[in-house]
């Protein structure tokens, strides 16, 4: 009986020390990864899906992961929008503004429960933010992701980085279309590092246009090949000439 405590106390302690040693581990390489996959598994084909990323320390976001419907050998193409205030209700049909689109049309493995879109130069997000994110396929048929149409849990996190899904987050739906179906759960995940502070001069990077700029329509700028760090503002200039 002895020897039966004293076996469970070692493997309660080693398993402390593993964990511990983990979190450190991570908190060296200034990395995470959070996936909502499991208990989240794809089990609907539709054209898109909405969920909100939340973060309670300021991160670079360089890949986003997503359940994606297809052959496997075979690629689809995705989009990703973000707004950087979080969904709560049905979004309205858009285009343009508040939403951002930083992945225009991105080809990645069809039918994987994982598949990798990669953010060119990453994506910041302050510290204390929930935005929402759109993933979808550019030419707005019902094909491309696979979320779960039930689910267990609405909040997946690592303590730092939450996945909101379901009820009022998330919705599988075409962004160009008023037909929705919900609560719906994102099957996917996010990989980031930790924002590092600016340092010296930043690199301003190319603004860089959702779609193509018309007179008396919306469209939203972004940066690419921008220096991603904590403590930058950003001062836009427009001009009447190119």
């Amino acid at each position: 009986m002895k020897k039966d405590r004293f076996m469970v106390k070692y493997m309660l302690m080693l398993i402390a020390f593993f964990s511990i040693n983990l979190t450190m581990f991570n908190n060296v390489l200034g990395q995470g990864v959070v996936v909502t996959t499991p208990p989240i598994n794809g089990t609907t084909t539709w054209g898109g899906i909405t969920y909100n990323l939340q973060t309670t320390q300021a991160i670079i976001v360089d890949t986003i992961y997503v359940n994606t419907s297809g052959t496997v050998g075979s690629t689809v193409n995705l989009e990703v929008w973000y707004n950087p205030t979080a969904i709560n209700g049905q979004p309205a049909t858009f285009t343009g503004a508040p939403w951002v689109n930083i992945i225009s049309s991105q080809a990645v493995d069809a039918g994987v429960d994982l598949a990798a879109i990669t953010i060119p130069g990453g994506l910041s997000i302050p510290a204390a933010s929930n935005w929402g994110f759109y993933i979808g396929d550019p030419n707005f048929t019902n094909t491309g992701v696979r979320y779960g149409s039930s689910g267990s849990v609405s909040t997946v996190t690592d303590g730092i980085v939450t996945i909101e899904i379901g009820n009022n987050v998330g919705y599988g739906w075409v962004r160009n279309s008023a037909t929705t179906n919900h609560p719906r759960y994102f099957a996917g995940g996010v990989n980031y590092n930790f924002a590092a502070a600016c340092t010296g001069a930043p690199t301003a990077g190319n603004a860089v246009a959702s779609t193509s700029v018309c007179a008396n329509e919306n469209f939203s700028l972004s940066l690419a090949g921008n220096t991603s760090a904590t403590d930058l503002t950003y001062q836009w200039m427009s001009s009447s000439s190119a």
